[in-house]
């Protein structure tokens, strides 16, 4: 049996204008997992929460970029998570 999403990845053209804005800004920033994102549309007061605070976390904190990364892995390993 094969694992099915609880919800659809919406597509750059399902997404009202502010959503697509934000999806936009975060493809050109450079965000690392836009189908994460695409989950994220449906609720689009959250999914700009998230990228502000991405925004601070990954760009202007203090944290190094490798540390990130390494907590990323370590949480994908934790929950196995096939990104």
């Amino acid at each position: 049996m094969t694992a099915q999403p609880l919800l659809p990845m919406l597509a750059r053209e399902e997404v009202d204008e502010p959503v697509r804005r934000l999806l936009d800004a975060a493809t050109q920033r450079g965000y690392q997992d836009p189908n994460f994102l695409r989950v994220l549309a449906h609720d689009p007061p959250l999914l700009q929460h998230l990228l502000a605070f991405t925004k601070y976390f990954m760009y202007e904190g203090e944290v190094e970029h490798r540390l990130i990364e390494l907590v990323r892995l370590k949480l994908a390993q934790l929950n196995a998570c096939h990104f």
